[in-house]
């Protein structure tokens, strides 16, 4: 992305919605996975985030936007495209043209959006 993401650290105010409850966001450390932390935190719930190891740094800074609200963050390292760290994922890259898609980038969305998920049931 050229321009920096809203996550909606700054515009989102929540109304106590989700107040005393929990979520699990799979990769929570960036993009939608991030905003929806920041959101369901500012809507008075917990959440766990499951991210990626090289992906710490990023998940720490969602962590501290949810722990900001008061709410609290318990962060999961790890790879869900792995049976013993199976869980209910998705991964999205945006291309500019069809070309752009790489052979590498479909398999990659392959395994972690459909065999994560089947892996899980």
């Amino acid at each position: 992305m050229h321009n920096r993401a809203d996550h909606g650290e700054e515009s989102y105010r929540g109304f106590d919605r989700l107040d005393e409850m929990a979520t699990l966001i799979t990769g929570g450390d960036n993009g939608i996975g991030r905003a929806i932390g920041i959101a369901y935190a500012r809507e008075g719930a917990d959440v766990a985030i499951s991210f990626l190891p090289q992906e710490e740094e990023d998940a720490a800074e969602t962590a501290r936007w949810v722990r900001d609200t008061g709410r609290k963050c318990l962060m999961l390292s790890g790879d869900i495209r792995e049976e013993a760290h199976c869980n209910n994922a998705a991964f999205q890259m945006t291309d500019e043209t069809l070309e752009e898609f790489s052979s590498d980038e479909w398999d990659l969305t392959f395994r972690t959006n459909i065999y994560s998920d089947v892996l899980s049931i």
